[in-house]
């Protein structure tokens, strides 16, 4: 394993599955870097094709890589539990296959956790579109869900321990595990897993932040999210209907050992009401004959609305009702 001088380990975790022509940019990328990742797992997840002799081609060309088969298709949230278990960094990346890392992100990574030790950092992202002549800017997005929680020289860049308005405004920044470096005990001590087969980084996102003692946020954009036609959260689908089990798991969670607060959970359902609502009203990820269907699923969540509710809320909530064909 590649050890940097300060001693610390980082490990990066790439997943593919049938996305080759995306894979061979990821990889490149990944060791293009300044200061080069000390461990580099690919999990190549049952693609059954040319993808197999291509890794075992470019395993054999660089000290730091190890390459998971799995001999089937078995899903993101097992091939990304499969790459941690074989993660031996003292911190842990992830990557999608069809994404993009900049090449100063391990030295990043390395300068943050040199200094603060962090159990989980926080870093932002970029979209690019795909075509058939390669990567070009998309219109300039800083965050997903950003809402401005993360803006301004007020907003704390590490926080040990985090307080809970800190911890509030994060639950809108970054919610993807690959805009997360995460230190590799920390996840260890609660045995994390990811779960299910679509929005598994919801309540990833929601646990980590729960339950990390020191926190480091930066906006520097060290990912490249690659847009393109067959990505899972834009392909239109049943499976988008998964997501109220992501936010049961969140539920239950926060309402477990260790209850959060009455403003945690107020932010949570908020974030919660949001997102659904984003699926189901404005997004077309869902097919036309689930959507009467999904609109009632939300409006069935309990505690939907029991934060306060502005007036943009207020409009969202009606249009739910009335794709729900409910009189609002």
């Amino acid at each position: 394993m590649i050890q940097s001088s300060s001693g610390r380990t980082i490990s990066l975790i790439i997943t593919s599955y049938k996305q080759l022509h995306f894979l061979r940019d990821a990889l490149a990328s990944a060791t293009a870097q300044t200061v080069p990742f000390s461990q580099i797992i690919v999990v190549e997840d049952g693609s059954g094709d040319e993808t197999i002799p291509f890794l075992k081609e470019w395993a054999g060309m660089h000290d730091n890589a190890e390459i998971v088969f799995h001999d089937q298709n078995r899903g993101r949230s097992p091939a990304r539990n499969n790459g941690l278990s074989h993660a031996t960094g003292d911190y842990v990346a992830f990557l999608d296959g069809d994404d993009l890392l900049q090449p100063n992100a391990c030295e990043t990574f390395h300068a943050l956790i040199n200094e603060h030790a962090p159990d989980v950092l926080l870093y932002n992202m970029t979209y690019v579109q795909t075509d058939g002549d390669g990567v070009k800017p998309a219109t300039p997005k800083n965050r997903m869900f950003s809402k401005g929680q993360g803006d301004g020289p007020s907003f704390p860049r590490h926080m040990n321990p985090p307080d809970e308005g800190d911890v509030a405004r994060l639950f809108w920044s970054h919610p993807t595990a690959w805009q997360k470096l995460h230190r590799l005990e920390f996840l260890k001590d609660f045995s994390a897993q990811f779960q299910g087969p679509i929005y598994e980084d919801i309540s990833w996102h929601f646990e980590t932040l729960f339950r990390a003692r020191a926190i480091s946020y930066i906006t520097d954009q060290l990912v490249q999210y690659r847009l393109h036609d067959k990505s899972a959260l834009s392909a239109s689908s049943e499976n988008h209907m998964h997501i109220f089990d992501q936010y049961e798991r969140i539920a239950k969670f926060i309402d477990g050992e260790t209850p959060a607060s009455q403003g945690l959970v107020a932010s949570f359902r908020r974030f919660r009401f949001v997102h659904l609502s984003f699926v189901g009203v404005k997004t077309e990820r869902l097919p036309e004959h689930l959507r009467q269907a999904y609109a009632q699923k939300v409006l069935a969540v309990p505690n939907l609305t029991a934060f306060d509710l502005g007036e943009e809320d207020h409009e969202v909530l009606r249009q739910l009702q009335i794709l729900a064909g409910q009189t609002p």
